[in-house]
């Protein structure tokens, strides 16, 4: 099984799978970023945009190979956020 997981932090992100290899959780970590707050007339905030193509990058790099996990082994990946 693998589970792919999205965690965000206040000032980097990243994406992240997680599978169980010998009864052992193990991650590898796809992408990692950072971003800062940025300013929106007058108006601090997280650079959505930016987070979200970051997030979509990992998400692509990942499912290169859970697709090709998915032919050997029955199971359906899983999405998990953390914030």
């Amino acid at each position: 099984m693998r589970i792919i997981t999205v965690d965000l932090g206040a000032s980097s992100g990243r994406v992240i799978v997680a599978k169980v290899v010998e009864g052992k959780i193990v991650l590898e970590e796809m992408n990692r970023f950072y971003h800062s707050i940025i300013d929106r007339d007058g108006t601090l905030s997280w650079d959505i945009e930016f987070i979200y193509r970051n997030v979509e990058e990992g998400i692509d790099k990942t499912t290169k190979e859970v697709l090709s996990v998915l032919s050997k082994e029955n199971h359906i990946p899983v999405l998990a956020f953390s914030s």
